[in-house]
């Protein structure tokens, strides 16, 4: 079944000040925009000045202007030669990093120093199925599937260069900070790899969810998780404190349905999850409280400044 695909774009510059807001409270969507594929599964969302860069199911990478956010424009599609399309993307610079969602083709480097015509310049291609990326520096950490995790060199973009891995568990997102990943690992909750020497990663500590654990967001010395259990004790976003990488601590969670999605910003965590967008209050980290939200099928969500991306469908589906 085809779906219709939508980039939804919500102003923050409103204050989320009052924690008792009621179920029919709403966030304000300032824009919306809609473009065909195949799948919601695993689009994600990445923003670079004033482009939003949509992992899209289908074609692979969709580029659009958002200078003006209650209007955002398509200016560019690229073909990544699956036929499954892109998966995770981020950006560092005058690149997408871009995983395919099909099988054993891994990794696309796609220059966007001009972004109304990107080019696909690189590529690294592995056995297992590659679905979140991370940059720093040089060097890409991509989350695979069956086959944890695996880091790339990406000096030259033309032909990047297999520096080191870690298997041992489902790999489906992956975040770094500092000299740790943190990956949400699907029946294998959150795991924590030291990457100080990339040659050479090694496993330091992990978190276990009840539910499937769908993605991760780090800020300071706590992580926010995502997970997909539909209720119960761990569903919903699981909030841990990572000040000992070899020990994570559970501090606080919000029940959720089916989260997904997640990324934090100041005092608030932002889910998407099977009942929509929701936000967050994380000033209290074991005491997370409910401010705000609003009804779709959100999948992938990111925060840049006063404006949160969404990826959602208008048909639903969602991350297994």
């Amino acid at each position: 079944m085809v779906s219709r695909h939508s980039i939804l774009l919500f102003g923050t510059a409103f204050a989320f000040v009052t924690p008792n807001l009621s179920v029919a409270d709403t966030v304000p969507v300032i824009s919306l925009a809609e473009f065909p594929g195949a799948s919601v599964w695993n689009e994600e969302v990445a923003v670079s000045g004033t482009y939003a860069y949509v992992a899209a199911a289908g074609p692979g990478l969709e580029v659009f202007d958002v200078s003006d956010p209650t209007s955002p424009q398509s200016v560019a599609v690229v073909d990544i030669g699956t036929t499954a399309g892109g998966g995770g993307v981020a950006i560092s610079g005058n690149y997408a990093y871009v995983t395919a969602k099909n099988l054993g083709e891994g990794l696309r480097v796609i220059d966007v120093s001009t972004p109304e015509s990107p080019q696909v310049v690189g590529t690294y291609n592995m056995g297992a199925q590659t679905i979140g990326v991370a940059v720093s520096g040089d060097l890409v950490y991509l989350a695979n599937r069956w086959d944890g995790l695996k880091i790339v060199d990406v000096s030259n973009p033309a032909s990047p260069q297999y520096v080191g891995a870690l298997g041992g568990f489902n790999a489906y997102t992956v975040v770094v900070s500092g000299d740790y990943a943190y990956l949400a690992c699907h029946a294998d909750g959150l795991q924590i790899v030291d990457i100080s020497t990339p040659a050479s990663p090694q496993w330091v500590g992990s978190y276990a969810t009840t539910g499937t654990t769908q993605n991760v967001a780090v800020s300071a010395t706590h992580a926010y998780v995502a997970d997909r259990s539909l209720s119960g004790p761990d569903a919903g976003l699981q909030i841990v404190d990572i000040t000992n990488p070899s020990s994570p601590q559970w501090v606080g969670r919000y029940e959720t349905t089916g989260a997904v999605g997640v990324d934090v910003s100041g005092d608030y965590a932002y889910v998407t999850d099977g009942s929509g967008f929701q936000v967050i209050d994380v000033s209290d980290p074991a005491s997370p409280l409910w401010v705000g939200g609003y009804t779709m099928t959100g999948r992938d969500v990111t925060v840049v400044d006063s404006t949160v991306y969404v990826t959602a469908s208008v048909t639903g589906g969602r991350r297994c």
